[in-house]
């Protein structure tokens, strides 16, 4: 028990480094050796030890799981054996005590149940130390049982298979207070709670086994941390606790997410995690079908066909986990045990029924691959001479020297080691860059490969690749060639190996701030670039126009944008609209010069954007943390002298989006298109993509009710969504400067009277100036008549008689030449009166009287007898200016007071 405390001290609560730690770490192997005295005592102080020293229950769940994992994954074989025996020998005993409270629940006094009881109570008693004793305050016990119904009650909450550890603890605790004082001369109390300590839950419950399943997984994938703290890989030791724990807490694993676990580890390459899985399945998956029936659709699939396609362990355990779930057993062993077709039998092998020479082969890649991560240099040409030769084997369908001197099934296990090799390389950042665009497309087609052990095998070794996230992201947009997969299983195994990878590395960027300087390789939503260059580049897709590859390749884009816009809190319309329109505007760095490359890679655009449009639901514009950049090994530079707004697919794939609901989903829209959406009037329409050629385009149709809807309709050419948008700003802004015009003309007549009394000092003296300016002018007879300028309010024409025509003609030709000098200015008949009055205001020249008393005219244009003696004396005053100025030589300014005067 000292050794105990001490390695407690040292390693659970360590107050020294790790170093000095590990000088202690013999003490967890001699204490669980100690386990194997056949005294009774010393077989107790270790189940007592284990509980309190070298996993301490009052730890919480995280690191009560942590420090078991760790010891059962440190010490030696002899001590695992030990720890097992322990954990068995306790669910003896529970399962004993479990049958006497029953016996007691069932409140029957025939003999058949006394006799049980006292059959129970003799077993038991030989699981305590000093047998004798034991034996009578165990009857004692009993007789409680029987007679305190509070008791009984607690002791069937502990003995309940669903029993969370907290609860044991209370349990314990409200049991003991029944038995008087604790103290060590009540020898009855000491030895119901050595009893109690046996039985009680308190290391295991469903929490405790979903922590411990997510420490394997993640030491099965390589990114476990405690795996690093000890310095060894777990993963096998892990596995076998949790057979072990599935055994003995078999109800703790009956939940959602502890079965997702299990079939992970189904899919997994790790042939010794699949077989123990399998087991597992075995141990725990009675009443899957009838209490999980998700669970039992997805993994029926999965044990059928490991019993058929798996090793000889795989396919005897998935046998048994067949029988234990499945109902239908019968029919799945008529399934499983038929004889395989001639097609299966041709195309796959296993190791050991493969030629020497195939077994060579590959055994000589495998080897090339571990030199090359052993030297970790780009600057060998060995890595070079290598990719190039595994892209071989992988384009020669697995005959590298295309002798036909191989079968088939020898080719395609060649293939696969070639594409795993590669992906290996790859893991490794100096390879990874010198893959060239050719070897990349060529190791992605290994996922559509025509035999399906090739596709299925290589879909789980890219998974376990990018989950490491290690592997480049390009890497994840290979998937989407999984919408042409043909198998349903298959394929929907693929998607939620899909869906795993990018939740982890959106679930990575939440939980590492460090993550924020490499989003651009870690983010899932920065996949799309590569996967649109990938399908371009299909070996099927020859022409832009060819509709049924253009449809296949829809189903691939689909295939991976839906978890990244279904399944994203996230999710930014605006951010996928601008990435692709960016990819439009550049070229195919793989053939920049090539026209056919770049229409096909327009052509793919134009799917994705259409599928971005058409499932779109929600286009609330939401910060995306991230800008829309692309690969610069992918694509050019962006050319923003052109707007690329070409339609380059066919007539049928025009679509129509989903009605849209709601103000703000239209102004979100509307605003993602740089565009007000205050701006579109209520019947107008706007097209959703232009087409250069005209055709079937998609109309926006906008109303101030906040309804957002869409139509087909035919498109001119070369007419895009925000060309028409702005031909109906223009409309609206029209009809809103008329009703402001109507509106203004309306001023109420304290405004008049304000601007009246503000410019009336300017008026007299303007109206004494040219007093004395009229000394010098004959008197002429006028008569003045009301006229409507262009676009103005109404003002005073003063028409002179006596006057001749030549001088009017010299007139006019002076405003002709003067205004055409002049630069164009902006008319008042173009301005609201708003900006009129504005206008006027700010000018540096005076305001002129008379227009602003001949605007307060009556409403059908006349004015008073005031306004048209003011208005003649300002045309004589004028005229008088006019002829005088030319007496003097100061032409240019008689021009301009005659124009003003006229006006």
């Amino acid at each position: 028990m000292g050794l105990a405390q001490i390695y407690k001290k040292i390693m659970v609560y360590p107050t020294i480094g790790v170093a000095d730690a590990e000088r202690f770490a013999w003490i967890r192997n001699k204490v669980m050796h100690v386990y194997y005295q056949q005294n009774l005592e010393d077989r107790l102080l270790v189940e007592k030890i284990l509980h309190t020293c070298l996993a301490p229950y009052t730890l919480d769940t995280t690191d009560r799981m942590k420090r078991l994992y760790q010891l059962y994954a440190t010490v030696d074989d002899h001590a695992v054996k030990a720890i097992n025996e322990l954990f068995k020998c306790q669910n003896i005993v529970r399962n004993h005590v479990r049958q006497l409270v029953n016996l007691h629940q069932s409140e029957e006094d025939d003999e058949e149940t006394l006799s049980a009881i006292q059959s129970k109570l003799q077993v038991l008693s030989r699981q305590l130390p000093d047998t004798a004793k034991a034996n009578e305050y165990i009857r004692r016990f009993s007789t409680m049982l029987g007679s305190d119904a509070r008791v009984r009650t607690y002791m069937v909450k502990l003995l309940s298979p669903d029993c969370t550890c907290k609860k044991a603890e209370e349990c314990v605790r409200e049991v003991l207070k029944k038995l008087g004082n604790p103290t060590q001369n009540n020898v009855f109390y000491m030895t119901i709670k050595a009893l109690l300590e046996r039985i009680a839950p308190v290391m295991i419950d469903y929490e405790a086994v979903l922590q411990l399943l997510r420490y394997v997984d993640d030491s099965v994938r390589g990114l476990g941390e405690i795996d690093d703290e000890i310095g060894i890989k777990g993963s096998e030791r892990g596995l076998q606790l949790l057979l072990m724990l599935a055994l003995v807490f078999p109800l703790s694993f009956k939940t959602d997410d502890a079965f997702g676990h299990l079939i992970t580890f189904l899919r997994d390459e790790d042939d010794y995690a699949v077989d123990v899985s399998l087991q597992i399945f075995a141990k725990v998956g009675e009443d899957i079908e009838s209490t999980f029936p998700n669970i039992h659709s997805c993994l029926v699939p999965v044990l059928v066909n490991l019993a058929k396609m798996g090793s000889s362990k795989q396919g005897k355990h998935a046998v048994q986990a067949i029988h234990v779930i499945c109902s239908n057993r019968d029919q799945l062993f008529m399934q499983i045990f038929e004889m395989p077709s001639p097609a299966v039998a041709a195309n796959w092998l296993e190791d050991d029924e493969m030629s020497v020479e195939v077994r060579a082969k590959m055994e000589s890649l495998k080897l090339m691959t571990r030199v090359l991560l052993g030297l970790k240099s780009s600057q060998s040409s060995l890595a070079s001479s290598t990719l190039r030769l595994m892209n071989t084997l992988i384009s020669h369908q697995g005959d590298l020297m295309e002798r036909s001197q191989i079968n088939d099934a020898e080719k395609a296990r060649l293939r696969l080691v070639a594409g795993g090799s590669m992906m290996k390389l790859a893991q490794e950042p100096c390879y990874a860059d010198i893959v060239t665009r050719e070897q990349f497309q060529t190791l992605a087609l290994l996922i559509n490969d025509p035999v399906y052990q090739v596709r299925e095998r290589f879909s789980n070794k890219l998974h376990k690749a990018l989950m490491t996230l290690r592997l480049p992201l390009e890497y994840l947009g290979v998937f989407c060639l999984s919408g042409n997969e043909q198998n349903k299983e298959l394929r929907v195994a693929n998607k939620q190996l899909l869906v795993a990878n990018i939740s982890k590395r959106r679930e990575y960027m939440k939980t590492h701030a460090s993550a924020s300087t490499k989003k651009f390789s870690i983010l899932p939503d920065y996949v799309l670039p590569y996967v649109i260059h990938l399908l371009a580049h299909d070996p099927d897709f020859t022409r832009p126009d060819d509709s049924t590859v253009l449809k296949q390749i829809q189903d691939c884009l689909w295939f991976i944008m839906e978890p990244l816009m279904m399944r994203n809190e996230n999710y930014s319309y605006s951010f996928l609209k601008k990435l692709i329109e960016n990819i439009k505007q550049t070229k195919d760095a793989q053939a920049p010069d090539d026209d056919l490359s770049n229409y096909k890679l327009y052509a793919v655009c134009d799917l994705a954007l259409g599928i971005v449009m058409n499932k779109t639901t929600n286009f609330v514009l939401k910060e995306f943390p991230g800008e829309p950049v692309l690969p610069a090994k992918l694509y050019t530079n962006p050319d923003r002298s052109y707007s690329n707004n070409k339609l380059y697919l066919p007539q049928e794939f025009a679509f129509t989006p989903p009605r849209v609901r709601g103000k703000a989903a239209r102004d979100a829209l509307l605003a993602s298109l740089g565009r007000i959406p205050a701006k579109v009037p209520k019947q107008s329409s706007s097209a959703k993509r232009g087409a250069a050629t005209g055709g079937t385009v998609i109309r926006v149709i906008g109303g101030d009710s906040g309804d957002f809807t869409y139509e087909e309709g035919e498109s001119s050419p070369g007419v895009t969504l925000e060309e028409e948008v702005e031909e109906s700003n223009r409309v609206k802004s029209g009809e809103e400067q008329e009703q402001e015009e109507e509106e203004n003309e309306e001023e109420p007549a304290e405004a008049e009277k304000v601007q009246e009394e503000e410019q009336a000092p300017e008026q007299e003296q303007e109206v004494e100036e040219e007093e004395e300016e009229e000394e010098y002018k004959p008197q002429k007879s006028t008569r003045k008549r009301p006229v409507t300028g262009s676009g103005d309010a109404p003002t005073l024409r003063k028409r002179t008689r006596g006057v001749k025509k030549e001088e009017e003609k010299e007139d006019e030709a002076d405003e002709q030449e003067e205004e055409e000098a002049e630069p164009p200015k902006t008319t008042r008949a173009k301005l609201s009166p708003k900006k009129r009055t504005q206008s006027s205001a700010d000018s540096p020249q005076k305001s002129y009287p008379m227009r602003r008393t001949a605007r307060r005219g009556n409403q059908n244009g006349q004015t008073s007898d005031g306004d048209e003696e003011a208005a003649a004396v300002a045309g004589e005053a004028s005229e008088s200016i006019s002829q005088t100025s030319t007496d003097t030589g100061e032409e240019p300014v008689v021009k301009r007071k005659t124009r003003v005067a006229r006006r």
